[in-house]
């Protein structure tokens, strides 16, 4: 349960001996939502984490990317979001933390997954920019 730099090869070492191609989305759904979008101090060892597995299981960064770009565009999309600070708050997290998967390895967010023009421009149309 409890996640350190000391430990990442046990808990790597205990995960992939264990996990399934069942229990990957809930597992992706889990890092994004209970930890990611939570705890933005750990964001790096849980990065670290993933790029440790991504050798031994490639899909469960592609399924942790689209669970994580899902949750955005959920929380783009709540009315509440100009008006809810601990709404903002995870959006900020969850936005560190797609850089992490993301810009901070040289690979591109995809305009398919977030279009950032189209989101601007709905937020200015809707009088969403804070």
């Amino acid at each position: 349960n409890n996640l350190s730099s000391t430990n990442l090869d046990q808990k790597e070492r205990d995960l992939t001996s264990s996990l399934s191609d069942v229990h990957m989305p809930w597992l992706s759904q889990y890092i994004v939502i209970k930890r990611a979008s939570q705890e933005a101090n750990y964001q790096a060892l849980y990065l670290q984490f993933l790029d440790r597995l991504d050798k031994k299981i490639p899909q469960l960064s592609k399924t942790v990317l689209a669970v994580s770009v899902d949750n955005i565009k959920t929380l783009m999309s709540d009315e509440k979001i100009t008006t809810s600070s601990s709404l903002r708050s995870l959006l900020k997290n969850l936005g560190s933390w797609l850089g992490g998967l993301t810009l901070s390895k040289n690979k591109p967010i995809l305009q398919r997954n977030i279009d950032f023009k189209q989101l601007l421009l709905d937020a200015y149309d809707r009088g969403r920019l804070i």
